[in-house]
């Protein structure tokens, strides 16, 4: 947020339950429902900002394909902030091992988490090389390095 402050956040509890959080682009205005957990409330803001910068416009209603696929990419862009690869390979180096402890060191919940891994699997495959690393998505993650 501090690297956005050309946007307002809101958080409130005027949204409606099953909304977590609204952009308000020609405000420059993100709402996010703080009746949600802190790690909800976190990977929304992500989302959010990725709806923000691709400027998806109004979206709540997913009527059109395009509008679904406005809200694939900003889900995609947040699964990816959230859990970047470089972050995983940090949890592989601290012997971080199990979905609910990389959630936690991640501070998301295990559903965002396995959403993330899910993403990586649809762009990359279950099995790929990031740097010297070779990450096996099979089941939840495990890093071999390379050499």
């Amino acid at each position: 947020m501090a690297e956005r402050d050309n946007i307002n956040y809101t958080f409130t509890t005027d949204l409606p339950n099953h909304l977590s959080g609204l952009v308000y682009e020609d405000n420059q205005e993100i709402f996010i429902n703080s009746k949600n957990d802190r790690s909800v409330q976190y990977t929304t803001l992500l989302e959010e900002l990725a709806h923000y910068d691709t400027g998806s416009g109004e979206i709540i209603d997913q009527d059109s394909i395009e509008k679904r696929k406005q809200e694939n990419l900003a889900r995609s862009i947040a699964f990816t902030e959230a859990v970047p690869l470089t972050g995983l390979v940090n949890c592989f180096f601290q012997g971080i091992w199990s979905a609910p402890e990389i959630a936690d060191y991640f501070d998301i919940t295990t559903e965002f988490l396995m959403k993330a891994i899910e993403n990586y699997r649809s762009k990359y495959g279950l099995v790929f090389q990031y740097h010297e690393y070779i990450f096996d998505l099979n089941r939840c993650v495990n890093i071999t390095r390379i050499g």
